[in-house]
């Protein structure tokens, strides 16, 4: 259900992004994926329910701390 759940919200996004064309939707992509701090497997391996809870709360750690590191 999670998978599910944010699977078509990314795809939502990048169906609205690809109005502007097939570029904008890969570029949505990668913003997104960048800002996780993340590949496109990775993400994809964080919805694997033996290790899905850990790996999105690791890279999500990872990005906050990242931010106010940058942020000083």
């Amino acid at each position: 259900m999670r998978a599910k759940y944010h699977i078509d919200n990314l795809y939502g996004s990048l169906r609205e992004e690809e109005k502007g064309g097939i570029e904008a939707s890969e570029k949505y992509l990668n913003e997104y994926l960048n800002f996780r701090g993340v590949t496109y497997d990775e993400y994809i391996e964080t919805f694997d329910d033996t290790v899905g809870v850990f790996r999105v709360g690791s890279f999500m750690t990872r990005k906050l701390f990242s931010r106010k590191r940058n942020d000083h």
